[in-house]
């Protein structure tokens, strides 16, 4: 059972925050002759909360807005004697540099010239590869849900520079570099693990994705600020509130009753095996408001989000057996195979050549005698043996409960259990052939029919 927790709780837009989560506005504003504009005001402001944020263009005619929080954005540039220039919704993603050059016209202030504001599509401030996954493909995608939480890094895969072979849980790899050397950030924060960069321990550092805004993969070039990495690293931003609250609430249900039988189980007249999978939880947030005493709207926000996670599965029925107490005392005469054939024990002291050939013989009757056993693994076979509980409502515990509970194999096709082969090669030191020809054992006197191990 696991369960994921988590409360971000945003209770000032100007609270401070490290740049890796953020992004920045940058551009160059110049008259219709080409000729740079110094001292023009840029204004932009977030759709979301109506956070604004400003600045003064430099002789150049440069601007820059630097740790910009990611979602949609107005820009409003002013100059005495050229029209206002409005843009309206550029986004900004996390750690993304967006480039927005104006050009303004002969005017007075109150005339406004309005477009529709982009960035420029070709990435010319630095020379790194970033994918970014915005909030609308979080939400939508699908994801696996199966014997684990939902996790972010199958959302990493949709970057072409991502990749983890086989859906290996330690070699996810972005950019080309060494598996599982990769970095990934939460907030500006490092969500790396000590256990070898595991994504199924990564995704435990990571909030739930319905508390995730967006993420970007950035892979070759990216900057000194994120060292540490090895071929690229992830950003995770979380969700804020807004002015609007907003909320949800989700649940990934899976139950063995909505799933179709397997055909082994089918044909063996087996249940369906027991699988009770429940992964919900819930989210919410917006401006804080406290009635009579405090209105947040413009200035203070919150977002909450909880996910947890329940599994139960039921093994796959299966019949296994286990040593029987006559194998701890070297009498292997029922130790038979699938086809109730005796597998035969062979005495090691007995080694010869033979025309050439190592052959040896099998300990008659299929018994190993009790003096050559070690008398230190004899005692420690005294702690491994298969118990043998006394039911309360009987006074003699019958011979068949010391393994009733192991699932024993049928009569008619014993088997032996891979526990009980490692017991004789712990007690003999014979178990590893060292011929392909063996001398048969002497005659002896007729053994009893083959049995397979107690069963009730």
């Amino acid at each position: 059972m696991k369960t994921k927790y988590l409360v971000w709780l945003l209770l000032c837009a100007t609270t401070l925050f490290s740049q890796q989560d953020r992004g920045l506005i940058t551009g160059t504003v110049k008259d219709p002759t080409g000729a740079t504009i110094a001292g023009a005001r840029v204004t932009i402001t977030q759709t979301q909360t109506n956070s604004r944020y400003s600045s003064v263009t430099t002789d150049a005619g440069d601007y820059t807005l630097p740790s910009l929080s990611i979602g949609n954005y107005n820009i409003r540039i002013e100059k005495e004697g050229f029209k206002a220039f409005l843009g309206k919704d550029l986004t900004v993603a996390a750690s993304s540099v967006n480039r927005f050059d104006a050009v303004l016209e002969i005017g007075t202030s109150q005339q406004t010239i309005e477009v529709s504001a982009s960035g420029s599509q070709v990435q010319m401030e630095n020379a790194k590869i970033q994918t970014s996954v915005a909030n609308k493909l979080v939400d939508s995608l699908p994801l696996v849900v199966s014997g684990n939480m939902r996790s972010p890094f199958d959302l990493a895969l949709l970057a072409p520079e991502a990749k983890a072979p086989n859906n290996g849980d330690n070699n996810f790899a972005i950019g080309g570099g060494q598996a599982a050397s990769y970095g990934i950030t939460l907030d500006g924060v490092t969500a790396t693990t000590g256990r070898a960069l595991q994504t199924s321990w990564a995704a435990l550092n990571t909030p739930p994705l319905d508390a995730v805004a967006e993420f970007t993969v950035d892979s070759n070039g990216f900057k000194a600020e994120y060292g540490r990495a090895l071929g690229g690293l992830m950003s995770f931003v979380s969700k804020g509130g807004s002015n609007e609250f907003h909320g949800n609430a989700f649940e990934f249900l899976r139950n063995e009753k909505l799933d179709a039988n397997f055909f082994a189980n089918n044909r063996a007249n087996r249940a369906r095996p027991i699988v009770k999978q429940h992964d919900f939880g819930a989210t919410i947030g917006g401006p804080v408001f406290i009635p009579k005493l405090y209105n947040g709207k413009n200035k203070s926000f919150f977002f909450v989000a909880y996910e947890g996670f329940r599994n139960r599965e039921g093994a796959n029925p299966s019949f296994l057996s286990v040593a029987p107490r006559e194998f701890y005392n070297g009498d292997f005469t029922n130790w038979v195979d699938a086809s109730n054939r005796q597998i035969p024990i062979f005495d090691p002291n007995t080694t010869r050549l033979v025309n050439g050939v190592q052959v040896r013989d099998q300990f008659p009757n299929n018994q190993i005698p009790t003096n050559r056993i070690d008398a230190l693994s004899r005692r420690m076979l005294e702690l491994g043996q298969t118990p043998s509980p006394t039911p309360a409502a009987s006074p003699e515990p019958p011979a068949t409960s010391a393994i009733t509970s192991f699932n024993p194999a049928p009569a008619s096709n014993p088997t032996t259990s891979s526990a009980s082969a490692a017991i004789t090669t712990s007690a003999t030191n014979i178990s590893s052939p060292v011929s392909t020809a063996e001398t048969p054992a002497p005659p002896a006197p007729e053994p009893p029919a083959p049995s397979a191990s107690p069963a009730s």
